[in-house]
């Protein structure tokens, strides 16, 4: 009986989400979004919240595309991607035209979990949900069926608060009015506070997974390429080039031919010097034969000037007109020893022709 008297209608409304892991991130303004997400809004226990809802204005963080977004038709949800949580501001705008009960205000934070899949709390996929109560006292019918119509159920009235006649209890009650109203702004700064905390840490988290992935492909870039095996080479060695080859044979026939030249070089040299003692000698020979046939010669033409005369002018004609015999022995000399040295030498060339013939 006491719930009929009572004007008070208790609605119930279920606000949740579902986060899911983008297998490629989607790169928007230069910023990888590594989640689709939704936030929905439904009646408890499929009611049909529509028969008293207008419409559901939900307010995202203000560097989403369209922050501001109204939904005025079942159902009541919001989707994006992401790439951090934030705080969704919802306001429902109610079927009726009482100022008190026309706008209803609420929050709920949509978490995004890590994308990283070291971190703790990694999943692909999370879904979550939670009720909210909301409490009316509608004055007109027409709202008040609709609520019923919603899925709202009547409930016990609050109590009325005694009334307060004294000034002394009156001033009293301001001051506790302030200071709820104080408390309430405390606890509103500390909510930002933390919503600025949790903020400032996801786009910490955000840069920290950034550097690492940096980090990451730095490394693989860094790692040495592994060189191609050679199976052929491993068991058998280094496949051979015939035109080193060609050039290895070329030059050892350079360095065999250089090597020949040197020995005979060496062979040769005391066989030179023998040679040219022989030559010195020979000179020397022949010097002292000219010189004793000078003076044989000086001897004769004196011995022959003082027998007479007056022949020394025809005998000196007819020694410059023909050789004597003295002259003519030393050009046959000349001749036997120039032939001699000659025929040595032909000799020893070929000699050294046949040693190099040998040596090859």
């Amino acid at each position: 009986m006491e719930e009929q008297k009572s004007n008070r209608i208790e609605l119930i409304v279920e606000i949740g989400q579902t986060a899911t892991l983008r297998e490629q991130p989607k790169i928007i303004d230069g910023v990888k979004h590594t989640h689709d997400w939704e936030v929905f809004i439904k009646g408890a226990g499929n009611n049909q919240i529509e028969q008293c809802i207008e419409k559901v204005v939900f307010n995202l963080h203000e560097t989403v595309a369209n922050p501001e977004r109204q939904v005025r038709r079942p159902p009541f949800v919001v989707r994006d991607t992401g790439y951090g949580s934030f705080f969704i501001k919802i306001r429902f705008f109610f079927q009726t035209t009482e100022k008190n009960f026309r706008e209803t205000k609420s929050e709920y934070e949509l978490i995004l979990p890590s994308a990283n899949p070291k971190d703790d709390g990694y999943t692909k996929e999370l879904k979550f949900k939670r009720p909210i109560r909301m409490w009316f006292e509608p004055k007109t019918d027409d709202f008040r069926a609709k609520l019923l119509k919603s899925g709202g159920k009547i409930v016990p009235a609050l109590k009325t608060p005694a009334v307060i006649t004294s000034s002394k209890e009156k001033e009293k009650q301001r001051e506790k009015d302030k200071s709820k109203s104080r408390d309430k702004e405390k606890e509103k700064e500390r909510e930002k506070d933390k919503e600025k905390e949790r903020r400032d840490k996801d786009s910490e988290r955000r840069k920290e997974r950034d550097r690492k992935e940096k980090e990451e492909k730095r490394k693989v870039e860094e790692k040495p390429k592994p060189k191609p095996t050679n199976d052929f080479a491993n068991l058998f060695g280094t496949p051979i080039n015939k035109n080193e080859m060609k050039k290895d044979g070329k030059d050892k026939e350079k360095d065999k031919d250089k090597d020949k030249a040197d020995k005979d070089k060496d062979r040769d040299k005391p066989r030179d010097k023998e040679r040219e003692k022989k030559d010195r000698d020979k000179d020397r020979s022949k010097d002292s034969s000219k010189s004793k046939d000078d003076k044989s010669d000086r001897h004769s033409s004196s011995s022959k000037s003082s027998s007479s005369r007056h022949h020394s002018s025809s005998k000196s004609r007819k020694s410059s007109r023909s050789p004597t015999r003295d002259s003519s022995k030393k050009d046959d000399k000349r001749r036997r020893e120039e032939s001699s040295s000659s025929s040595s030498k032909d000799k020893d060339k070929k000699k050294r022709e046949e040693d190099k013939t040998k040596d090859k």
